[in-house]
């Protein structure tokens, strides 16, 4: 065997093996692969609806906010779109809609917190 027939050998076994352990990595960390996707993309659509929400704050069209939240919801990667006012907001917008009420003990610690449960 010459030289380079070795050297073409051990790369192509070192580039199957490679191959072989990401499919494997793959494979037992599909799920967790998902959660974080499906946790990054949550994230972005509340940072989308944050400043969407605080532009409608500046502009002085909160009455128009609806329409908004409802174009968000509307889309196909957003399959359940609540909104939370905090007790600073609620005194300067009032109590809003029945929708932008606390539901649960998560909701009160995520106000309390200002993070992500």
């Amino acid at each position: 065997m010459t030289t380079k027939s070795k050297l073409m050998l051990i790369v192509t076994i070192m580039l199957l093996g490679l191959a072989a352990a990401t499919i494997v990595n793959i494979a037992l960390n599909f799920r967790e692969y998902s959660i974080k996707n499906a946790t990054q993309k949550a994230q972005m659509a509340a940072s989308m609806v944050k400043d969407g929400i605080t532009a409608h704050m500046v502009a002085g069209i909160m009455d128009k906010r609806e329409y908004f939240i409802n174009q968000i919801s509307s889309s196909e990667d957003v399959e359940f779109l609540r909104l939370i006012r905090s007790e600073h907001v609620i005194k300067q917008y009032g109590d809003g809609f029945d929708k932008e009420n606390t539901k649960d003990a998560i909701d009160e610690k995520v106000l309390k917190t200002g993070k992500s449960v």
